[in-house]
C-alpha cells in the first residue's frame, strides 16, 4: 500500500514535461507480437501497466528491455500463445494480445483481462469482431479461446454499436492477419488510435481512415522492424492542468514538450476555460492557471473523442468542488466512474449522485482527510483534492495511480 501525504493550500507553479501516452503505448506493445522481429517504442512512460505488459510478452518467449523511456521488443522467439497469470488480471489492455496473436498464429487462449473496477466493460465487441473474421471463440472457465479453423482469417465488414477504443484496436490487430480488406465502421477516433495505426503503418501495415469513424485494414502478411515515438499523454496533461486549476494562483504551470497539442486540448480545454481558467498554447507548450478562481460549469458530459474524456471526469469533478455554485457531470462511458465521490465527501465535498449524473454543489473549499483510491483516475483526483484542500491529506493507494502516472509525486514537487 502506497501513501501520498499532501499539505494543501499552495498554488502550483513551474514547468513539467508531460509523459508519453499510456493509452497509445499499450496497444503498441501488443502490436509488437505481429512483427516477427524487433520493435522499438520511444517516449514510453515508466508505469506499472507498461511493466506488466512486458512481463506478459516475456512469458510468451519474447525478449524485452526498458530503459530511458525506450522499449525494445524482440518477438522472434515467441513459443507460447496461452496467456495467463497475475499480469493479465491486472491490465485491461492485455486483451489486445488476443488480436495480435490471432494475426500472427491464428489462435490464442487468454485469461479474462483485469484493470480498474469502474464498470462491467464486457469484451463482447472484441469477440464479435473476431467472429466476423472467421474466428471461433469459446470459453474455458475464466479463459477465452480463439481459433481460426479455416486456415486464415478473411477480411470482413465490422460494425460496432458503440465506438469502443479497445475493440477497435483489437479488430485492427486481428485484421492484420486476415486475407483481404477489413472495414471497421463506427471505429473509435481517439488520438491514441491514430498514433497506434501510424506505428502499424511504419511496420508495413496497410491501414487507412484512422482518425475517422471508418478504418480499413488490408492484410499484407509479415510486418517488419520499426522504431516509433509515442505521443504525449493527453490525460496526464489534463490531470496536471486540473491540479493547477484547483489550486488557483496567477502563475499556474507550463507543460513542456507536448506533442499533438490539438489532440490534448480537445474537449478538456473548453471545460477548463468555461471554469475560468487561462489556457495558453504556444508550440509544444501549454500554460494553465486560474488567476480569478474557479467558476461552476453547469453541464459536463463525457463521451467518445472528441467529447470530454471519461478518463478526465474524476479530475474535473475535484476542480468543480473548488467552484462556488452547482455543476453537473453526466457519465456516459462507465457506470461505476463515480466511485471516488465517497472519498471526496470525506474532505467536505457536497456531491449527490443520481443515476449517471453527479451534482456538485461547490463551496470553494475542501479539508484535508484520510482517503483511499478506488481506481486510477479517481486516485489522481484525490491527489488534486489534497493539493487544493486546507490542511494535510493522506491518500492511500493500492497501486492504481502508478498504473497510469510516472512519478506523479516527483512531478508535483519539482
Amino acid at each position: 500500500m502506497y501513501s501520498y501525504i499532501i499539505e494543501g493550500g499552495h498554488p502550483l507553479s513551474g514547468g513539467i514535461a508531460v509523459q508519453g501516452s499510456k493509452n497509445a503505448i499499450l496497444p503498441m506493445i501488443a502490436a509488437a507480437v505481429v512483427n516477427p522481429g524487433v520493435t522499438v517504442i520511444k517516449n514510453s512512460p515508466d508505469i506499472s501497466d507498461v511493466r506488466n505488459m512486458l512481463c506478459i510478452l516475456e512469458k510468451t518467449g519474447c525478449k524485452t528491455s526498458f530503459a530511458d523511456n525506450t522499449i525494445m521488443i524482440d518477438s522472434t522467439g515467441i513459443s507460447n500463445n496461452v496467456l495467463s497469470g497475475e499480469e493479465i488480471n491486472s491490465v485491461r489492455a492485455s486483451v489486445l494480445f488476443s488480436g495480435a496473436m490471432l494475426a500472427r498464429y491464428g489462435q490464442v487462449a487468454i485469461d479474462y483481462p483485469g484493470g480498474c473496477r469502474i464498470g462491467s466493460r464486457p469484451i463482447d465487441y472484441h469477440i464479435a469482431a473476431f467472429e466476423k473474421l472467421g474466428v471461433k471463440v469459446s470459453e474455458d472457465g475464466d479463459r477465452i479461446c480463439c481459433e481460426c479453423r479455416s486456415g486464415q482469417m478473411k477480411g470482413s465488414l465490422i460494425r460496432f454499436p458503440f465506438p469502443s477504443v479497445g475493440a477497435t484496436e483489437n479488430a485492427v490487430l486481428a485484421a492484420l492477419g486476415a486475407n483481404g480488406a477489413t472495414v471497421i465502421y463506427n471505429a473509435a477516433r481517439e488520438p491514441e488510435i491514430y498514433a497506434f495505426c501510424e506505428m502499424l503503418i511504419s511496420m508495413g501495415a496497410e491501414v487507412s481512415g484512422h482518425g475517422t469513424s471508418v478504418i480499413t485494414v488490408t492484410g499484407t502478411g509479415k510486418l517488419h522492424d520499426t522504431e516509433y515515438t509515442a505521443p504525449s499523454d493527453r490525460i496526464a496533461a489534463g490531470t496536471y492542468a486540473c491540479a493547477a486549476a484547483a489550486t488557483g494562483g496567477e502563475t499556474g504551470i507550463i507543460m513542456k514538450g507536448v506533442k499533438s497539442v490539438a489532440d490534448i486540448c480537445a474537449g478538456i480545454r473548453e471545460v477548463l476555460e468555461a471554469a475560468g481558467c487561462r489556457v495558453i498554447v504556444s508550440g509544444e507548450c501549454i500554460e494553465v492557471s486560474a488567476p480569478h478562481g474557479i467558476k461552476p460549469v453547469p453541464y459536463i458530459k463525457t463521451g467518445p473523442y472528441p467529447e470530454f474524456p471519461t478518463d478526465m471526469q474524476s479530475q474535473i469533478m475535484t476542480v468543480m468542488c473548488m467552484a462556488t455554485g452547482t455543476s453537473i457531470i453526466e457519465e456516459n462511458i462507465f457506470e461505476n466512474r463515480f466511485r471516488t465521490v465517497s472519498e471526496l465527501k470525506k474532505m467536505g465535498a457536497d456531491i449527490q449522485v443520481i443515476g449517471q449524473r453527479a451534482y456538485i454543489n461547490g463551496t470553494g473549499r475542501l479539508t484535508g482527510a484520510e482517503v483511499e483510491t478506488k481506481e486510477l483516475r479517481g486516485g489522481a483526483s484525490l491527489i488534486i483534492a489534497g493539493l487544493a484542500a486546507e490542511g494535510v491529506t493522506k491518500v492511500s493507494d493500492e497501486g492504481y495511480i502508478n498504473r497510469g502516472y510516472e512519478d506523479i509525486a516527483g512531478n508535483i514537487l519539482s
